[in-house]
């Protein structure tokens, strides 16, 4: 049930639910509004679909597959309905139409996407900075890079994009100011392109630096012509780019093509 308009909604795959190759958008009689392709997704991960939804409107949210997938459900007392603010989660629905209340069923997340989401003008719904396209690779560093961001909203964490021609990664990182490590996220079976969550308390008026790294070495690319600091997602900002896991670069966007804080 939808309390507030929508665009849209982010979808985390549960751990479980595996083999599946659409996700799916349907109006309350189960006929589909929209779909998304994730047959390059697996468990954990995470996507998103667009579709105006409004309010008062009731949708389904599915996942299916062209022949069989294993399906990952919650069964032990589900607390509907789950409260997300501008929407609510209901029940569980299986075989597009049947509902179940004993099962929450093949999401672990869901988080809204509000009008202008990812176009870094300060009035995004979960506050995304979205920059363009990798214009730049370092080969074969060895050094932590990312951006520093200051928080102007209580977060529970970020959800960053690896750009195009970051690759060979295999941890993600925040850490405070001065570089200290706050949380890390094993990057091992991700790559370009891919979206992910890291979870850690970032208060407001604190700054922080968000790295990724490799134990060897990996491909650093970044968005190096004239980038617009600082870009501004609402609920923080980036400042500038970070290598080496302290040294700033104002000339140089690194790793990240997108950051949308966790409320």
């Amino acid at each position: 049930m939808v309390q507030e308009d929508l665009a849209g909604l982010e979808l985390t795959l549960s751990e479980q639910t595996t083999g599946v190759d659409t996700a799916e958008i349907a109006d309350e009689l189960g006929n589909t509004l929209a779909t998304k392709d994730v047959s390059d997704l697996g468990p954990e991960d995470t996507f998103q679909i667009e579709h105006d939804l409004y309010t008062g409107e009731e949708y389904i949210v599915l996942v299916h597959a062209e022949n069989s997938y294993d399906r990952g459900g919650y069964n032990q007392n589900p607390d509907w309905p789950y409260d997300g603010g501008e929407f609510q989660v209901v029940e569980g629905i299986w075989a597009r139409d049947r509902s179940s209340t004993g099962n929450f069923y093949s999401f672990t997340t869901i988080t809204t996407l509000l009008e202008g989401d990812g176009n870094g003008d300060g009035n995004d719904g979960e506050g995304t900075v979205d920059r363009p396209a990798d214009t730049r690779t370092t080969p074969d560093t060895t050094t932590p890079s990312g951006v520093r961001i200051t928080v102007q909203q209580d977060l529970s964490g970020l959800e960053l994009t690896i750009s195009e021609n970051t690759t060979g990664a295999d941890t993600a990182e925040i850490a405070d100011g001065r570089g200290e490590t706050l949380a890390t996220k094993d990057l091992s079976d991700f790559g370009p392109g891919d979206s992910f969550q890291i979870e850690h308390d970032l208060r407001a008026g604190d700054e922080y630096i968000v790295l990724i790294r490799a134990d060897g070495t990996y491909n650093r690319g970044s968005y190096n012509r004239d980038p617009d600091w600082p870009y501004d997602g609402g609920s923080f900002q980036v400042l500038e780019g970070i290598w080496a896991r302290d040294r700033s670069s104002t000339s140089n966007f690194y790793a990240y093509t997108t950051l949308t804080g966790l409320r």
